[in-house]
């Protein structure tokens, strides 16, 4: 990766300059070239060598970045090489940070924002029976039902209402017994005087 091309590195693995000077990374390497004399930088840099690439490949690992300055063979031909990729790794670094921040940015989202995500799902609870129609009167708003009345009220009506008169049975029956005559009546006797009378009789009354 081109990131790495930025790093500092161990102790261990920096580069000695013939003068002395000590080197942790490339951009260390990019500014002592322009101070750098020709006999240090041809010590490091000829026929024989080419310690520069050697510690780049080594150390940094990169192959694209070590093949390039292995054609360098001049301090502004390695200067040149080393701000190009270093220029290179520097975006890369920026472009992975603008990343990284957008995904912190997208996994936190605000609990508002995530609300409204949440209830753009389809819901999993079954649907609801449709709710009954309440129709209005004239006088009375759609959104309440009609009020029920209350006791008191029904009471008051009843007590209202005109009472039927109650007679007694026993009175009743008094005035019923006053149409009645007060002899009873005695049932008439046929008395025949001879057995064709009484069949005649007898005839009559059931024609009658």
């Amino acid at each position: 990766m081109d990131i790495q091309l930025l790093k500092e590195v161990e102790n261990r693995h920096v580069f000695v300059l013939h003068d002395g000077r000590t080197l942790a990374s490339l951009q260390d390497l990019a500014d002592v070239l322009p101070s750098l004399s020709e006999s240090v930088f041809y010590h490091h840099v000829n026929a024989d060598r080419h310690d520069f690439y050697n510690w780049a490949k080594d150390v940094f690992q990169h192959s694209g970045f070590s093949q390039e300055l292995l054609l360098c063979t001049t301090p502004e031909q390695v200067l040149h090489c080393i701000e190009h990729w270093l220029a290179k790794a520097a975006f890369a670094q920026e472009e992975d940070y603008l990343s990284a921040k957008v995904d912190e940015q997208t996994v936190l989202l605000p609990l508002q924002e995530l609300t409204c995500a949440i209830g753009m799902l389809p819901s999993s609870e079954p649907p609801q029976p449709p709710q009954p129609t309440i129709f209005k009167s004239p006088n009375q708003s759609p959104m309440h039902p009609p009020s029920q009345p209350s006791k008191t009220r029904i009471a008051s009506t009843l007590q209202k209402r005109p009472q039927a008169k109650k007679t007694s049975v026993k009175k009743e029956a008094q005035q019923n017994t006053k149409a009645l005559p007060d002899k009873p009546l005695k049932a008439q006797r046929i008395q025949p005087k001879t057995m064709q009378e009484l069949v005649k009789k007898l005839k009559e009354v059931y024609k009658s």
